[in-house]
């Protein structure tokens, strides 16, 4: 499509735009032009690639503010991303030819507008099959700029990734568009004061947040950026409270953010320069638009995915130490995101083979070989804190008439319900573990020093141990006829450290010895190991 233009002749309103056709364009007002048939006069002071700005689904939102910014430079009007695609494929080509014709090299693609800024008002569309389209048409060296109302900035963020430079949301501040346009930092106060927004006229008073592109202040990765991601490396396997907090703190760290948020399936790792409290279990339920520790809403958020799965968000609060977000900011919480969606699917993968290695199928609880690691660094710390532990081995009396009796399932019922009833009534802290077969153990440590003189560690668990007893005496499992009055019963033996061994190993012997004991003496009792060793419950 071509543009009739004489020499110095300025543009005006009405019909005389030399625009024909139905393409979708419109010419705005007040730009004067050169004369030449690729639209750009050689002497009217216009370089290839600058004076020609593009809007695209312009609704009244960007046209007076690109005015304002770019008073020298011509605006073009296009009514549908196709439009605006064809217009720029069509002034390439043309810019292309002639350009080979006169410097008689091969044609290469290059860019024929300063800019391209489009107006996101819906999602209906294919949004990222446009910005590639675009993307594409444009050439090399012109910006591609999105913008969008608020609500949107989550599918225009992901938009991004097909082509564009940046994103802005509307309505558009001064500022941020010529630092967008220019490369430049911001003049004004950045994204870090969003509110108070007003729908005038008053472009200062919008709101922005940063997309990918530019460079940032905050774009450096600090030593204590690289320990901290050291230390969540090392310990992947960790809970999921403990992860999600620590990226948390992290990602806070690294944007200088007054606070940070990592959610993920509705769980919440947060951070807000303070130490963060957490539920028990580590791991908050909450949403992503909950409130903010500062009270405010997120300033800058990315989305966390891994292929084409979004999974979870990663949000950040406004800035501190009196800066303000720059252009680079945005991308560097991008591949932040992109960093903290890969520790999160390795940290559950790891969690996942850490499974298979450690945790009994069939019942849920920790296995014979995370007894064996997990007891002996307990052992370890009561030996250098001068604690007690106590080890239970419990046997589930006449388990294999029960089994021959009811079928294997019904036996599965038992261990499962058995194993859940010892772990529901010990402590949290303390290690119940299924060890093999229908036998358990139970590995009990104090946090704290005993506060009692003269305590005995064994008899302060005697009461936990009746706990089980009882609420296996009244448990009834679905797959069991039993006779009205009968009802499972265990047999124990304890053993404690360090009265009666000095390592996992041993402690498991002595207190294994103990409850062959307590099954040759009649079963339903607890007996307690080494030398001392005798009946100390039931029987």
């Amino acid at each position: 499509m071509s543009i009739e233009q004489p020499s110095a002749h300025s543009v005006g309103s009405g019909g005389g735009s030399g625009l024909s056709g139905d393409s979708g364009f419109s010419r705005s007002s007040g730009f004067s032009r050169g004369s030449g048939d690729s639209g750009f006069s050689r002497g009217s002071g216009f370089s290839r690639g600058s004076g020609l700005i593009l809007l695209v689904n312009d609704r009244g939102a960007l046209a007076s503010v690109v005015r304002r910014c770019r008073p020298e430079s011509e605006l073009l009007m296009a009514d549908t991303y196709l439009s605006a695609i064809s217009e720029l494929a069509s002034r390439t080509a043309s810019v292309e030819a002639s350009e080979a014709v006169e410097a008689a090299r091969p044609v290469e693609a290059v860019s024929v507008v300063e800019a391209v800024l489009v107006f996101v008002e819906s999602t209906d569309e294919p949004l990222c099959e446009a910005v590639a389209g675009l993307r594409e048409a444009s050439g090399r060296g012109t910006k591609l700029i999105l913008c969008c109302p608020a609500e949107l900035e989550s599918a225009v963020r992901l938009a991004c990734a097909s082509g564009a430079d940046d994103y802005l949301i509307c309505p558009l501040r001064l500022d941020e568009l010529e630092a967008v346009l220019s490369d430049a930092p911001p003049s004004g106060h950045g994204v870090a004061e969003r509110e108070d927004v007003s729908g005038g006229e008053d472009v200062s008073d919008g709101m922005v947040s940063r997309g990918p592109g530019g460079a940032s202040e905050a774009s450096g990765v600090t030593m204590g950026e690289l320990s901290s991601l050291s230390e969540i490396l090392q310990r992947l396997d960790a809970e999921p409270g403990w992860i999600l907090q620590s990226l948390a703190e992290l990602v806070r760290s690294a944007m200088c953010a007054s606070w940070a948020r990592v959610v993920v399936d509705g769980s919440v790792g947060e951070s807000s320069g303070a130490a963060p409290v957490l539920p028990r279990g580590g791991v908050e339920k909450s949403s992503a638009g909950a409130v903010s520790p500062d009270g405010g809403g997120p300033v800058l958020s990315v989305s966390l995915s891994l292929g084409k799965g979004r999974f979870g968000s990663l949000l950040v609060g406004g800035p501190v130490n009196g800066r303000t977000y720059g252009p680079g900011d945005g991308s560097k919480l991008r591949h932040y995101g992109q960093l903290v969606g890969h520790l999160i699917s390795a940290s559950a993968m790891q969690r996942k083979w850490h499974d298979f290695a450690y945790v009994d199928e069939l019942s849920g609880l920790p296995n014979r070989r995370f007894l064996l690691e997990r007891g002996a660094r307990i052992l370890d710390r009561a030996h250098r804190a001068d604690g007690l532990v106590t080890l239970l081995m419990l046997d589930i009396d006449d388990f294999k008439r029960y089994n021959d009796a009811y079928g294997h399932d019904a036996g599965d019922e038992i261990i499962r319900g058995c194993g859940a009833l010892f772990k529901g009534n010990c402590r949290e802290h303390d290690l119940v573990s299924r060890y093999g077969g229908d036998e358990f153990a139970a590995l009990f440590w104090d946090k704290e020093p005993l506060r009692v003189p003269g305590s005995s560690h064994p008899t302060s668990v005697l009461p936990i141990i009746e706990r089980c007893r009882q609420s296996l005496k009244n448990h009834r499992f679905d797959r069991l006829n039993l006779a009205v009055g009968t009802r499972l019963t265990i047999s124990g033996g304890l053993a404690s450290f360090p009265a009666d061994a000095f390592t996992i190993e041993d402690l498991i012997s002595r207190a294994d010895e103990a409850l062959l004991k307590a099954k040759r003496d009649g079963k339903n009792r607890i007996y307690l190991g080494g030398e001392n060793g005798g009946p100390v419950m039931g029987g």
